[in-house]
């Protein structure tokens, strides 16, 4: 009975000595912000200064890419001088920009084009939240081959519609033709986020309406985008596509029409689950 009592207490001292070498190891750094024990700061981190200029803006906007100007005019994403000129009115007013669309492909022969656009996405893609090419912290709106798509990186969807060769100087959020995207609501948790993407991967009929999650691209059309990328932006676009090369790439003029808060998933684990989409 000795032996067994003096082999727990060994036991028993063992688990301490362990429990207080470990609450005396370092703590691992923390994602961002100052440094704590045992680790450095991330050279990333958010400054004092990016914050007091983030609450000078009264809108919180999540870290992502250096925003572009609105209107290139040097590079393979500029936009042509003649386009420039044409829109030069337009542009003047307020969320308003002049962007051109490089083509997604897997040909490597057609990528060492794209090499020279020294961003993630080759310039097949656009944020008109964050007004960049770089796809790195999601973007809006994608061009792959002779299809325009919402893009599908992360927890993002959305939704297209042609309205046909209509005026983008008319268009607004009050517009009718508007009215289904305006009132949306974006799902709530991520499963009914991957069942909406599916849903609009067919076609939704609203109010004479039809809404996809890509459309083939037509010059002189102007289409309305309603883009939902989860913890960054929610944003209407209104936007035209001016002109279409021999090499595929697109010019596009747009407007934002309306900005929404940032969609979040909610914070509800469900019991009993449902793996299944509703029917629509």
């Amino acid at each position: 009975m000795k032996i067994v009592f003096v082999a727990l207490g060994i036991l028993f001292s063992a688990t301490l000595s362990s429990s207080s070498v470990c609450a005396q190891s370092p703590m691992p750094a923390p994602p961002f912000g100052p440094t704590h024990i045992g680790g450095e700061e991330r050279p990333d981190a958010p400054t004092n200064q990016d914050f007091r200029r983030l609450a000078a803006q009264r809108l919180w906007r999540p870290f992502g890419p250096v925003p572009e100007k609105p209107v290139l005019t040097k590079g393979l994403l500029a936009p042509s001088v003649q386009d420039r000129a044409d829109n030069e009115a337009f542009l003047k007013q307020k969320d308003t920009g002049l962007i051109k669309l490089l083509p997604r492909t897997i040909d490597p022969q057609a990528d060492r084009k794209t090499k020279s656009v020294k961003i993630p996405g080759g310039g097949a893609y656009y944020s008109f939240f964050g007004l960049a090419h770089d796809y790195t912290f999601g973007s809006d709106l994608q061009l792959d081959q002779n299809t325009l798509s919402v893009s599908s990186a992360g927890p993002i969807y959305g939704m297209l519609t042609d309205l046909g060769d209509v005026s983008l100087a008319d268009l607004s959020a009050d517009d009718a033709r508007a009215a289904f995207m305006v009132t949306y609501k974006p799902a709530r948790n991520e499963a009914d986020s991957r069942c909406e993407t599916q849903r609009f991967r067919g076609s939704v009929t609203m109010n004479g309406f039809v809404y996809n999650l890509s459309l083939p691209v037509k010059v002189n059309s102007t289409y309305l985008l309603r883009s939902i990328n989860y913890y960054r932006s929610d944003v209407l676009v209104g936007f035209r596509v001016t002109r279409q090369e021999s090499d595929g790439s697109i010019t596009i003029l747009w407007r934002l029409l309306k900005q929404y808060g940032r969609p979040t998933f909610e914070r509800v684990v469900y019991v009993n689950p449902v793996d299944k989409c509703p029917p629509r």
